[in-house]
């Protein structure tokens, strides 16, 4: 789960980092990764709100087993659900921002406003084992706020 500090409207978040190239179970090759959607989930008992991020690659083998990606899921501080509106809100500095609303009153189905978008930023890592140095390439991911 990953945690980022609040901002200021207006701003991006840092929600995760994932490898760029996703190597299914069954498989020898790795194949790059995208986003394919993203969601925020609240829960109305504790007032805390979330953001989901899906990945998704092209499958080679679709009759093979392969749970896919795990998504990134993220609390970010300021993020969270209002129970008087039935919406997600992220606020910061005095400034609040709508990111999902309640379907049919239900608190369970949320959906997006596009007052808090996420986007994906590529960029290369590099770690160290002690002997050599690995370099591989990543996604950034962001909450934008608007």
């Amino acid at each position: 789960m990953a945690l980022a500090l609040p901002a200021l409207a207006d701003s991006r978040i840092r929600i995760g980092t994932e490898p760029a190239m996703y190597e299914p179970p069954l498989s020898m090759c790795a194949r790059p990764l995208s986003i394919a959607g993203y969601h925020f989930e609240a829960n109305p008992e504790t007032g805390r709100a979330r953001v989901v991020v899906d990945y998704s690659y092209r499958i080679v083998n679709p009759g093979e087993y392969d749970p896919g990606p795990e998504p990134t899921v993220a609390q970010i501080p300021g993020l969270t659900w209002n129970p008087a509106t039935h919406t997600v809100v992220y606020e910061a500095n005095g400034h609040e921002t709508v990111c999902a609303v309640a379907e049919s009153g239900t608190h369970l189905k949320l959906k997006n406003t596009g007052g808090c978008t996420v986007t994906a930023t590529t960029g290369e890592r590099t770690t160290d084992d002690g002997w050599n140095l690995h370099h591989f390439k990543v996604i950034d991911t962001w909450l934008e706020v608007h």
